[in-house]
Order: structure tokens, then C-alpha cells, then sequence
């Protein structure tokens, strides 16, 4: 059959599709911001015990899986594919325990070294990783038993070291050197290729991963991903933010609810903001601070302003006025190759959409 004018094909449809996921994902990431922003902020001028606190953390937790959604439709519509981006480890690892400890068997212990430092990886495929072989591990032991996670930081190698453990029925040596071929199996339900995926993901982000087991007694799967990889700094005691205490700084977005929200943040971090909606009112605000003799210590700039100018469009008319300009790039679509190499345009650092309290100083410290 002969497809006329008025008819799509499904390729067509499929493409309809992804700019649909697209531009959702776009306008869910900016509510999502002004959500994890309120709800982060809040958090951190609350008692850690007090009840409206333990409430608002359940919140904060379903906004970070609405996050982990929001990447899945971004993957979908081909915004996301490999991207990377400036991760916590550790929180991905707890929020995945946390998930899977409800159907689960076996409880699960959680040892984690204080301070991991933040990598860049894919979230998305990062999380696969982890909920793969946490599965494995409780499926490999039917009589319980405690899975461990752990994680480190191997400084002189600048690894980030993850175990999971389990104590179950262990490998047959003779499997154990296939365990990661692609469909080779020992369940009589499985396919072959979790593993396998496993080791594609973790390779493909410049990591190594390995398997030991003794019969009887359980297996621990080792993964590492190398720090020199990240693609931001994470907080520290040794990262003054903007080398002061109170930054100066210039906001562009055109969402007024991002703009308070970010605004309300960084005055709680100690800083005074400018806010402006358009790149031509940001390069004319800046302007005049540097005639004023009080200029901005650093800018946020939105990637990309419907109707106006963005970040894309005014940060080199930036650097002309200010060859040392401190820009951070704001934005909800990793793969955008000024995000993925925002040194090479112009940019000092990167602040994913949808952000929190603890992600936006995180940013600021790095372009320090």
C-alpha cells in the first residue's frame, strides 16, 4: 500500500515522537528544578530529626527518581544517548538499595567512605549498572544473607572502587570467566546479557570490572571508574567557592520560577544575585557592573532562551568584555556538545537541569 501526502510513516511517527519527549522533558526538568531547589533548601534549615524533615526527604527521593525518568525520555528522544555528567555516586547506590531492599531477600548493607568523590558518568546507564548487580546478588542467594555495598576512593590510582557481595551459592570456577559473555547463563530464566551489559557500560565509561567467588560463600563484583574522568570537582573543604565567601553573580533564565528558586539558594549559600530573562539584558547588566567598578564575580547562563538569546549566543560577546569571565552553562540536554565540552566555547563548568541546593555549590566550587 502506497502511503499518500496526509499519512506518516512510522519512522516519521517516531521521529514526531522524540521532539514530543523532547520538549516535555525540557519543561518537566524546569519544574523539576524549582522542586528539588524548594525541597533541598528547605531541607538544609531543617532539624535532621524532626519529623517534617524525614517527611520532605521522601519527597526530595521521588523527585530524584522523577529526575532518573526524565533522563530515560531524553535517551528515548536521542538528547542523551552517552551522555555524562558531574554524578553522585554514593546517592545513586543508596537510592537504588532503597528501591530494591522492598522486594528483595536478603537485607542489604550499605558501606560507604565518607566523602566519595562525584564522577562523570551516564546516570541513566550508571543506574543499570548498579541495580544489575544488586539483583544478581540477592537472586544468587536463596538462603538470605546480607549483600554488602561498598565504596572508596583509591586515591594513588584516582579510582572510585564499588563492590557488591552477596554470600550465597558462589560460581563454579569453570563459569566464572564467562559469567560476562553475552548469553551465557546459569539461571534457567535468564538471557545472558545482564552481565554483559554490565561490562559494556562500565568499560565504555574507561572503567574495569571483575569477579571472585568460592563455592558455598558467596561472590563480590569489583567495579572502578576513573576520577581524572570527572567533569566537575565535588565539594570540598579544600574548594573555595569563587575564592570568597559572598560571589557577586549574574543569573540568565527565562522561567521565573528557576529564577526564584535560584535565587533563594544562592543567597542561602551567602551569595547576591542579579537576575535577568534575555542574553541582550545579561551582556548590558554586565557591562555596566564592570563601568560601575563592581563587577559580577561569575554568570549562570541558560543554554538556550526561546525567542531570545542564551548562553550559546552571548558567551563570546562575554569573553570580549571580560576575557576572564566565570561562566557556568545551565542546561537539561547533556549530549549538547557545548555542555559535553564547555571549556572548548567559553564555559568554566556545567549545571545540570534539574539541580539542587547541593549540586549548585557543588557547580560554583569547581569554577573557583
Amino acid at each position: 500500500m502506497i502511503s499518500t501526502s496526509n499519512e506518516l510513516s512510522d519512522a516519521q511517527r517516531v521521529d514526531q515522537l522524540q521532539l514530543k519527549c523532547a520538549a516535555f522533558a525540557h519543561d518537566f526538568n524546569n519544574l523539576l528544578t524549582a522542586m528539588m531547589g524548594n525541597l533541598s533548601l528547605a531541607l538544609a534549615q531543617l532539624p535532621a530529626d524532626s519529623k517534617l524533615h524525614s517527611m520532605l526527604e521522601v519527597v526530595h527521593k521521588a523527585s530524584v527518581r522523577a529526575q532518573a525518568m526524565v533522563k530515560h525520555l531524553l535517551l528515548f528522544a536521542k538528547q542523551d544517548s552517552v551522555a555524562r555528567e558531574f554524578t553522585d555516586m554514593a546517592g545513586l547506590l543508596r537510592e537504588s538499595v532503597a528501591l530494591l531492599q522492598r522486594g528483595a531477600r536478603c537485607p542489604f548493607v550499605m558501606e560507604l567512605e565518607p566523602d566519595l568523590p562525584w564522577v562523570a558518568v551516564n546516570p541513566v546507564q550508571m543506574t543499570q549498572v548498579i541495580n544489575n548487580l544488586l539483583i544478581n546478588a540477592n537472586q544468587a542467594s536463596p538462603q538470605g544473607g546480607p549483600i554488602v555495598v561498598r565504596a572508596k576512593a583509591l586515591k594513588p590510582e584516582a579510582l572510585l572502587q564499588i563492590e557488591v557481595q552477596d554470600h550465597g551459592t558462589g560460581v563454579d570456577p569453570e563459569h566464572l570467566q564467562k559469567l560476562f559473555v553475552p548469553y551465557f547463563t546459569t539461571k534457567s530464566s535468564g538471557n545472558g546479557l545482564g552481565l554483559a551489559s554490565v561490562k559494556a557500560i562500565v568499560e565504555d565509561h574507561g572503567g574495569t570490572i571483575s569477579v571472585a567467588s568460592t563455592l558455598g560463600q558467596g561472590t563480590t563484583f569489583t567495579f572502578c571508574l576513573p576520577i581524572k574522568e570527572m567533569a566537575l570537582c565535588p565539594v570540598t573543604s579544600e574548594a573555595p567557592l569563587l575564592k570568597k565567601a559572598a560571589a557577586r553573580l549574574l543569573l540568565l533564565d527565562d522561567e521565573p520560577t528557576i529564577q526564584q528558586i535560584a535565587a533563594e539558594m544562592l543567597q542561602h549559600l551567602g551569595h547576591s544575585v542579579v537576575l535577568v530573562k534575555d542574553g541582550a539584558t545579561a551582556l548590558q547588566t554586565y557591562k555596566q557592573a564592570m563601568d560601575a567598578g563592581h563587577p559580577f564575580d561569575a554568570v549562570i547562563l541558560d543554554l538556550a532562551i526561546p525567542g531570545g538569546k542564551g548562553g550559546r549566543e552571548i558567551i563570546e560577546d562575554l569573553r570580549l568584555l571580560d576575557p576572564k569571565v566565570l561562566a557556568l552553562v545551565s542546561s537539561g540536554y547533556s549530549e549538547d556538545p557545548i555542555v559535553k565540552n564547555c571549556q572548548q566555547y567559553g564555559f568554566s563548568g556545567v549545571l545540570m537541569k534539574p539541580y539542587n541546593l547541593k549540586a549548585l555549590e557543588a557547580a560554583l566550587a569547581c569554577i573557583g
